[in-house]
């Protein structure tokens, strides 16, 4: 009677869900970044092998996963910054922080439209180009940045079923505003000076699916291709005066700011995955 128990547990069994921890880890390896997000959605199980993968992925290629987040205020003063895996928190949250320190030089006035971390997307080796699986911008709608009081602030974001397997994602956005240095000159009145600090989120936001239809609208009008790394961890676009043509819109590298680089953290990564899982 114990055999037959156990042969129709092992026939019932899917063949995967049959394989220790360790081959599954292996198998897992050899998954390209976007295939191994996919994977963290079939269960638990597959969420925490994935998450230890793309982890160990990260540690030892730092360019393999990325995020890269826009801000922009006015449809005049647009950023970049891409950020890079630096940890996880003892509720499993992953946090990325900017891989150059920047500052980001925004405006509080009445007149203009407050600031906002509208576009979130994932860029890395296994990402350049367009890759139709993914969404282009993670952020379902765009999140304004309070910038009336300085020091730091902890934007936090609510979204409902970007998943099917969450019912909700939380996500946080943590950064500092500090007014404008006495030696500086300020471009406006009302300027602050911005520092994106980290980025948080559940592994599952990374994970979010390109809706079908979106594929094929793609494929139909060729979009053209995003600008993947390129050794720029942070950009800065400005209007050219109204009187040259059209008023396009600028791409450059940011200044340095002065600020200190951050020190690798793959010790932080692997500390901090011991303690998640």
């Amino acid at each position: 009677m114990l055999f037959k128990r156990t042969a129709n547990l092992q026939h019932n069994q899917p063949l995967l869900e049959s394989l220790p921890n360790e081959l599954l880890l292996r198998v897992l390896s050899h998954l390209n970044t976007p295939d191994l997000l996919h994977s963290a959605k079939l269960n638990v199980r597959f969420h925490q092998l994935s998450a230890k993968t793309l982890v160990t992925r990260i540690t030892t290629r730092p360019d393999s996963l990325r995020l890269r987040a826009f801000f922009e205020q006015e449809s005049k003063w647009k950023f970049s910054v891409d950020l890079q895996l630096v940890a996880i928190d003892h509720y499993g949250r992953f946090q990325f922080a900017p891989v150059d320190p920047m500052v980001m030089r925004l405006f509080e006035s009445k007149f203009l439209r407050s600031p906002s971390l509208h576009r979130m997307s994932i860029v890395g080796k296994d990402f350049d180009g367009l890759t139709l699986d993914m969404p282009e911008n993670l952020l379902p709608k765009s999140k304004s940045l309070p910038l009336k009081e300085c020091g730091q602030h902890r934007l936090v974001s609510t979204y409902s079923r970007l998943v099917s397997e969450m019912a909700s994602t939380q996500t946080a956005l943590v950064y500092t505003v500090s007014k404008t240095p006495n030696a500086v000159e300020k471009v406006r009145s009302g300027e602050r000076w911005v520092t994106p600090v980290r980025f948080e989120c559940p592994l599952l936001f990374l994970c979010q699916a390109r809706p079908a239809m979106t594929k094929v609208m793609d494929k139909l009008n060729a979009r053209p291709v995003r600008r993947g790394l390129d050794g720029r961890s942070s950009t800065h676009s400005a209007k050219v005066p109204m009187v040259s043509a059209k008023g396009v819109i600028e791409e450059s590298a940011l200044m340095s700011t002065g600020l200190p680089r951050s020190k690798p953290t793959n010790t932080m990564m692997v500390s901090s995955l011991q303690l998640a899982y």
